[in-house]
């Protein structure tokens, strides 16, 4: 049956969504071999994925997660969810996970899910163990954190068991620079199904299409960014403070539309890519730690302010980037982002 769909991708067809569902199962059998995987994943990615096949994929895969939020507080509450597809190779520290502190502190129900690193040295999970933060947060208390921190983050090993089944894949796949399939869908599969989200891409490409995918997953609003690194030809999942970011903006009407950014729209200066470099789990903690406690107030701390300033802009929190940086950078001098972290390591442990 693989040499059957893998025939049908290299002629350059669709998917259905019950061959996807077949494919899913194909995937997420741990009986499967690592190569029967791994071939499909590389013949998906050469020819490319349609927008049609990463919805249904979502679609597919949410079906089989665990929401954590009952349907009474998800139905009266607002939720963002702030993430990268991954992929941009140029291993800067966790920009995102900074920034579902600061956004908390600034009024938002910012509910992350995430990963260990698989295109990074660092990924979200990772950096917020070395934090101290306890990944393995029972379900049932997740609704009383997020009420007290104002931010949860939920790793995805708990809300999808399935997928550790594609882990060793990932990885073998990661190794050869092939992204794949569960790059694009990351950021598509938090089991909350957040109203709003900010989404990075590591390729512009896919701007409009992640947008229409996240209309048809029942987002309200979205942002999906790929920022400029300088006057290079490479790009970052992030909005960018090195040079313009492309934006696809998915309205409340369904509409997308397209606009170019600066670091100037948020009265910030202009960086270099090589101001944003993190490390591991362990340096990228005590980077997000400094941005956090208010000790780095350079090119980093404004990275994080950008990132914040465009998803309370989602959220309807700023009515524009410079209301977004200035709710934003009085969140981290107030010292409430950080006590957002306090609260959310403190809570994971109890």
């Amino acid at each position: 049956m693989n040499d059957t769909w893998t025939r049908r991708i290299l002629s350059r067809k669709e998917l259905s969504r019950k061959e996807i569902q077949e494919v899913c199962c194909m995937l997420l059998d741990e009986k499967n071999t690592l190569e029967t995987k791994a071939e499909f994943l590389r013949a998906l990615h050469y020819r490319g994925e349609t927008p049609r096949e990463i919805a249904s994929f979502a679609e597919v895969l949410l079906e089989q997660s665990i929401n954590p939020i009952p349907a009474a507080i998800r139905n009266a509450g607002v939720f963002l969810d702030v993430c990268g597809t991954g992929g941009d190779g140029l291993g800067l520290f966790n920009v995102s996970t900074a920034v579902m502190f600061v956004a908390a502190a600034c009024g938002a129900l910012v509910v992350k899910t995430g990963n260990r690193g698989f295109t990074s040295r660092s990924g979200g999970a990772d950096v917020l163990e070395a934090l101290g933060v306890n990944l393995s947060i029972p379900v049932w208390k997740v609704p009383v954190v997020l009420e007290s921190t104002g931010c949860i983050f939920l790793f995805a090993a708990a809300y999808y068991p399935t997928f550790r089944a594609v882990t060793a894949v990932r990885r073998l796949l990661s190794k050869e620079n092939i992204p794949t399939v569960f790059n694009f869908l990351g950021p598509l599969l938090n089991p909350v199904r957040p109203n709003y989200q900010l989404v990075g891409v590591a390729n512009p490409l896919l701007m409009e299409s992640y947008a229409y995918i996240l209309g048809l997953l029942g987002r309200e609003a979205a942002w999906v960014v790929c920022g400029n690194v300088e006057s290079s030809a490479r790009v970052m999942d992030e909005v960018s403070i090195v040079g313009q970011t492309k934006v696809c903006t998915l309205q409340q009407d369904g509409k997308r539309r397209l606009l170019q950014i600066s670091p100037h729209c948020f009265g910030i200066a202009t960086a270099r890519v090589n101001d944003l470099l993190g490390g591991n789990a362990r340096e990228n903690a005590c980077i997000l730690l400094d941005i956090l406690k208010g000790l780095d107030c350079g090119p980093r701390r404004n990275m994080v302010l950008a990132n914040t300033a465009a998803a309370l802009c989602v959220c309807k929190i700023a009515t524009n980037l410079l209301h977004g940086i200035e709710l934003a950078s009085e969140a981290i001098n107030s010292g409430e982002a950080f006590l957002r972290l306090q609260r959310l390591i403190k809570l994971s442990h109890q």
